[in-house]
C-alpha cells in the first residue's frame, strides 16, 4: 500500500518473509554480525495495526552455540537447543524491549532493590557505533567507549525509567510508528533528565562539586555560543528536533539544543524554587508531583503547561512570567542573577583567535582540496572557491594539522596559498579574520549569605530544609 504497508488477503496463519538492512551499530539501531545481534523490535518487527495491544511472542531459533540472550521479555530460556522463546504483554511492550544474544558478561547491582541487571557485550566489529544511550521502560542499551563516558550516559538513562518513559508528554502519544511525532517538551524530558544526569553524579560523589560546577559552566558557554540562542526557544528547539539529521540545522546561527538549554533551565528553575520556599522545596518535589498525578495515575502532561501548573504547586507562587520569557520565549536567560540567589557567580572571559574562513581536506596520498568557503569569511574575500587543490601553503607545503598551524597565528596575519583550479596555477592572498569566543565559568561566592549557601548545598546535596509551621 506504501513504503511502510502492506495488504494481506488470507485466513489461518499467515507467515511473512522478508530482509531487513541490520548492521548498523549503535543504541539506536540493530546489528546482526559473527560477535553479537542487537535487536531494537521495532526496527525488525511488523505489526498489524488493531491487533498492538495483544501478547506478542519471538522465538529465536540457531541461536550460535555459547551465546546467550538477555532481554527483558526472556519468557524462560531455552525452548530447545539454542532456541529461545521470548514474550510481551503487547507490541508495543515488545518493541520497548531491546535484545542483546552474545558471549556477553553480567552481573546484578548489589544492594540495591528491586534488582538491577547489568548485561556487558564488550564490542568488537560494533565498536563502529556512535555511542549514547536510549531509554526504554524497564531497561537502557548504552554504547559507551569510556568509563568516564558511561557514567554521564548511565545517570541520564537511568532518570529517563521517570522522566520520559512514565512522566510523559501528552504530545508523544498514542504512539505511532509511522511518522515523525512532534513536541515542545523535549527540553524537559531531555534536557532536565540530563541536569538531573548532573545532579545524580555530583549527590552520589562521582563528581566533585568542582566537577559539577565545570560541567554547569560547558552547558552555558555552548549555549551562549550558538547566535540561535537569540531567537530560538526551548520549546521551539524542542519542536525541530526532527531537523537534527541536517548539517545546515545544527550550524550554531541556526539552532541550540533541547539537552544543553533544558539542561540550565532545569537548575535555574530549581534555584527559583528553592528561593521562593525558603530552601523547603525544589526542582525534586516537581518531579515527585509529576510523578504522582500523571505517571501512577496513568495520565500525560500537556507539555510546557502542566509542568508550569506542577512547578507553581509546589511553590505556591506564579512561574508564568519565567516560563513565558525563557521557556517559550528567547529572552537572555538571567544567570547571574539567579546564580546569585545559590551563593555562585558567572564569571566571562572571551578569546580572540585567527580564521582563514575555509575548510580542507586531504584525499589519502593526494593534495589537499578546499570542501567548504565561508560566505563572507577571508578566504572568499581573496576569491579562494570549493574545489581549489592547495599546491603551495606560504612557500611549502600544506600543514599536516592546518588547524594547529592556525592556533599559532594571529588576526591579520597573510597567508600566502598557490591554487591549481581548472589545471591553471594562480596565487591566492587571504588576510586572517578574527573570531571572539566567550567561555563562562560557574564558581562558588566567597560573599554569599546563609540562605543562598543553604541552596547552593541543598542543590549539590539534594536536601531541603524542614518545613516550618509559618510556611506550610
Amino acid at each position: 500500500m506504501d513504503k511502510l504497508t502492506w495488504h494481506v488477503k488470507g485466513s489461518g496463519t499467515v507467515t511473512v518473509r522478508y530482509d531487513t538492512f541490520w548492521d548498523d551499530p549503535g543504541p539506536f539501531n540493530s546489528q546482526l554480525n559473527g560477535e553479537h545481534a542487537f535487536i531494537n523490535p521495532a526496527m525488525i518487527l511488523l505489526y498489524v495495526p488493531e491487533r498492538r495491544a495483544e501478547k506478542s511472542v519471538i522465538t529465536l531459533s540457531d541461536v550460535p552455540g555459547q551465546w546467550r540472550v538477555a532481554s527483558e521479555t526472556l519468557s524462560g530460556g531455552v525452548l530447545q537447543s539454542q532456541t529461545f522463546l521470548l514474550e510481551a504483554a503487547s507490541y508495543d511492550a515488545l518493541a520497548d524491549a531491546p535484545i542483546e544474544a552474545s558471549k556477553f558478561e553480567e552481573f546484578t547491582l548489589p544492594d540495591v532493590s528491586p534488582p538491577v541487571r547489568v548485561v556487558i557485550f564488550h564490542t568488537g566489529k560494533a565498536a563502529n557505533g556512535a555511542g549514547g544511550g536510549m531509554e526504554h521502560a524497564n531497561c537502557t542499551a548504552i554504547y559507551a567507549s569510556s568509563a568516564s563516558y558511561l557514567q554521564n550516559v548511565a545517570a541520564h538513562e537511568f532518570f529517563h525509567a521517570w522522566n520520559v518513559k512514565r512522566i510523559r508528554p501528552a504530545s508523544l502519544e498514542p504512539l505511532d510508528y509511522t511518522r515523525e511525532m512532534y513536541t515542545g517538551a523535549l527540553w524537559f524530558a531531555e534536557g532536565v533528565t540530563n541536569t538531573y544526569g548532573a545532579y545524580t553524579l555530583v549527590r552520589t560523589g562521582l563528581w566533585s562539586k568542582q566537577e559539577f560546577y565545570q560541567d554547569l559552566s560547558g552547558q552555558i558557554s555552548e549555549l551562549e555560543g550558538r547566535p540561535a540562542e537569540q531567537w530560538q526557544s526551548a520549546e521551539q528547539s524542542s519542536l525541530d528536533a526532527w531537523l537534527e539529521k541536517y548539517a545546515l540545522y545544527n550550524q550554531p546561527q541556526r539552532s541550540v539544543s533541547y539537552y544543553t538549554k533544558g539542561q540550565v533551565l532545569g537548575i535555574l528553575l530549581d534555584i527559583i524554587i528553592r528561593d521562593r520556599t525558603d530552601n523547603q522545596k525544589s526542582l525534586d518535589d516537581v518531579l515527585r508531583t509529576m510523578n504522582r498525578d500523571f505517571a501512577k495515575e496513568g495520565k500525560f502532561y500537556r507539555d510546557s503547561l502542566d509542568i508550569r501548573l506542577t512547578a507553581e504547586k509546589v511553590t505556591g507562587t506564579s512561574l508564568e512570567d519565567f516560563f513565558a520569557k525563557y521557556v517559550s520565549g528567547a529572552e537572555p536567560l538571567p544567570y547571574i542573577e539567579l546564580l546569585a540567589r545559590a551563593g555562585l557567580e558567572l564569571h566571562q572571559r572571551e578569546i580572540i583567535h585567527a580564521v582563514t574562513g575555509l575548510t580542507a581536506e586531504r584525499d589519502p596520498n593526494g593534495p589537499w582540496t578546499v570542501r567548504a568557503v565561508d560566505a563572507d569569511g577571508p578566504a572568499a574575500k581573496s576569491g579562494l572557491l570549493v574545489g581549489d587543490e592547495i599546491v603551495r601553503w606560504n612557500n611549502g607545503e600544506a600543514p599536516r594539522r592546518p588547524e594547529h598551524w592556525l592556533s599559532q597565528q594571529k588576526p591579520g596575519d597573510t597567508l600566502h596559498l598557490r591554487v591549481r583550479r581548472d589545471d591553471k596555477d594562480q596565487n591566492i592572498d587571504i588576510r586572517l579574520g578574527e573570531q571572539r569566543e566567550k567561555f563562562y565559568q560557574v564558581a562558588e561566592s566567597a560573599n554569599a549569605g546563609d540562605r543562598a549557601r543553604r541552596i547552593r548545598e541543598g542543590i549539590l546535596r539534594g536536601g531541603t530544609d524542614p518545613v516550618t509551621a509559618r510556611n506550610r
